[in-house]
């Protein structure tokens, strides 16, 4: 029996509510958290511009949700003339928490400047970042800048690149069910070609339906997961209208039947995500 695809926000809408269902119907969380979610705050993901004179850019992208790209670029001063400093070059990767991104400086070859393991291993260095809005304060005690290049200070976004993108990286991470119907298969984990739930292990997908509201992955031939003794092929994101940090996830036996009865649908939450 053919069904007509509910919008994005009306299964994000659905997923609000705790109303009762026959036994027939896929399954549902009877107590859906994400009631309880207030407005989310914009994610960190974006560009920053160092104030206060000097020239610096920062740069901050999600790799796996909890992990997070830092590329701090610049550091001279223009007011410096002919003396200014040669601009400088940090690359590294930390893990987002509680609002602070803290790592340590690993082996990077960048335009401007590489280091290597031994350099890093007579003169360790680390990056702290403490996020609040748009504003970055950024503490670093990287050694091999030149003389007169500082990174270190307050940085102000000037452009987002938040989840919510064009491709198959708007879902990437790892994400957590909120609801106990889903709750027992674990989280969902999502790379740029392959997921992880349930018993499933390293299963190839391609992504269809990719928009700003979601994406319906679906897995390769013969890749299929398992949810009791139902095969789940597809697995469809819709954003939630009230956090950008959670989404509504439908469980269907392949991509042709994505348009009718679901399997079961619950909302999962992205580890470190910002709300």
């Amino acid at each position: 029996m053919n069904g007509r695809r509910l919008p994005a926000f009306l299964l994000a809408a659905a997923l609000l509510c705790a109303c009762g269902r026959p036994p027939a119907a896929p399954l549902q969380d009877e107590g859906v958290r994400a009631a309880a979610v207030q407005p989310a705050a914009a994610s960190a993901s974006g560009d920053y511009a160092l104030t206060g004179g000097r020239t610096g850019r920062l740069s901050l992208r999600p790799t796996d949700g909890a992990h997070w790209r830092i590329e701090l670029r610049g550091g001279s001063d223009p007011r410096d003339g002919a003396a200014a400093a040669a601009d400088c070059e940090i690359v590294a990767e930390g893990r987002l928490d509680g609002g602070r991104i803290h790592a340590q400086v690993e082996p990077f070859e960048g335009e401007l400047l590489s280091v290597d393991a031994e350099d890093l291993a007579q003169r360790p260095a680390r990056i702290d970042i403490a996020l609040d809005g748009d504003r970055a304060r950024v503490d670093t005690d990287f050694p091999f800048c030149a003389p007169g290049a500082v990174l270190s200070g307050d940085y102000l976004r000037t452009a987002s690149a938040g989840p919510a993108t064009a491709g198959p990286e708007s879902v990437a991470g790892t994400w957590t069910p909120l609801s106990r119907s889903l709750e027992a298969e674990g989280p969902l984990r999502i790379d740029s070609a392959t997921l992880d739930w349930n018993d499933c292990r390293g299963r190839r997908y391609r992504a269809e339906r990719v928009g700003a509201a979601g994406a319906l992955l679906v897995l390769e031939a013969g890749g299929a997961c398992r949810l009791g003794g139902q095969e789940v092929g597809a697995f469809e994101f819709a954003r939630s209208p009230r956090s950008g940090c959670e989404a509504g996830v439908t469980l269907h036996a392949s991509a042709e039947t994505a348009d009718a009865a679901p399997l079961a649908v619950g909302v999962y939450r992205r580890e470190g995500c910002l709300d």
